[in-house]
């Protein structure tokens, strides 16, 4: 007996790549911060370019920046939190540890700092650098 002919195409691919349903605001409610009591915009700011002003794909090439995935875990958003860790420096590009679905931001000075480093982390995030 094949164990895979118990799963439809579809059913497979969402157990081994995730959910293709985005509940943003999901994420954000489930989303941790450390060290940023006292730079909440920073967050606010965040969560308002990337709801607002991101497009779906951005959402998603963001997604994957932060977690090495651009979809949902299986269960969606309620199986998964987003960690927030502020960097020590200021108005660097942010960074991600992927293996935790850790984003680093600095404290920006402003909503369109913190948007033009995303822009360049999106940019400039096309993988490990391997062929």
């Amino acid at each position: 007996l094949n164990l895979y002919s118990i799963f439809t195409p579809e059913e497979l691919d969402m157990t081994v790549s995730g959910e293709s349903n985005y509940d943003w605001n999901l994420l954000q409610l489930q989303s941790e911060y450390q060290g940023f009591e006292a730079h909440k915009n920073v967050i606010q700011w965040f969560w308002t370019i990337f709801l607002n002003e991101f497009t779906e794909e951005q959402r998603k090439q963001l997604l994957l920046f932060i977690t090495g995935s651009d979809r949902a875990p299986v269960g969606g958003f309620k199986e998964m939190k987003l960690k927030f860790q502020l960097s020590p420096g200021r108005n660097l590009p942010p960074t991600s540890h992927t293996c935790f679905n850790t984003i680093v931001l600095s404290d920006y000075s402003s909503q369109q700092e913190l948007r033009k480093a995303l822009q360049v982390a999106l940019d400039n995030s096309t993988g490990f650098g391997l062929a």
